[in-house]
């Protein structure tokens, strides 16, 4: 398979690489490009760190392939060609599959992958959950994600407008209780011009 996530046990794929890669340098007990790679103190055979860290634990202090004495301690790191060799191989990134077409080597891996812009990310918005490319992730927060909150361009103006609104309201409203409170204080008036009247009405018949 061309890219994959490997587990920490796990090396690399040499399906990965560019180009062909030594057999006799590969993991002895994966067959894969060893990750961390580590040596038998005698022969020189080599492991992944974590395949060889775990057969040690597992089984006896030997190399499982020559079977000479080796213990985590002893187990050595490359060196010279060897640490070169397998430093300069050209492998694809881990995100291949997701669409990054970038071949690195193998020693900057871990630093591009890292940074990748193909590298899956959740979208933050609340509720959506969606996983996209990093450097997809504001675009599709921002634009396409139907739990996105739409962006008011207008806010400033809109909120302006409503304060401008609000204060004509209560201008309007002022006034009617001024009007009301002078239609009550005509209403007593003509109150009492009415009973006035009466009584001169009155006083006018007893005549």
């Amino acid at each position: 398979m061309a890219a994959r996530w490997e587990s920490v046990l796990q090396g690399y794929d040499v399906s990965r690489f560019e180009g062909e890669v030594r057999e006799d340098l590969l993991c002895s007990i994966c067959h894969d490009v060893p990750k961390d790679p580590r040596l038998c103190q005698n022969k020189d055979h080599i492991f992944c760190f974590a395949h060889i860290s775990r057969h040690l634990h597992q089984n006896s202090h030997t190399c499982p392939v020559c079977i000479d004495p080796l213990t985590p301690e002893t187990l050595r790191r490359p060196t010279g060609f060897l640490k070169n060799y397998l430093e300069d191989l050209k492998i694809k990134c881990d995100h291949h599959d997701r669409g990054c077409p970038d071949v690195v080597r193998l020693e900057d891996l871990r630093r591009h992958v890292d940074q990748c812009g193909f590298a899956p990310v959740m979208c933050g918005n609340e509720g959506c959950g969606t996983e996209v490319n990093k450097s997809d992730k504001e675009k599709h927060e921002r634009n396409f994600c139907q739990f996105r909150i739409a962006k008011c361009h207008d806010c400033g103006a809109i909120k302006a407008s409503q304060d401008e609104m609000k204060e004509s309201i209560d201008a309007m409203k002022q006034f009617q209780a001024e009007m009301s409170a002078k239609q009550k204080e005509m209403n007593v008036k003509v109150d009492q011009m009415n009973v006035r009247l009466f009584f001169h009405l009155r006083l006018y018949a007893c005549l």
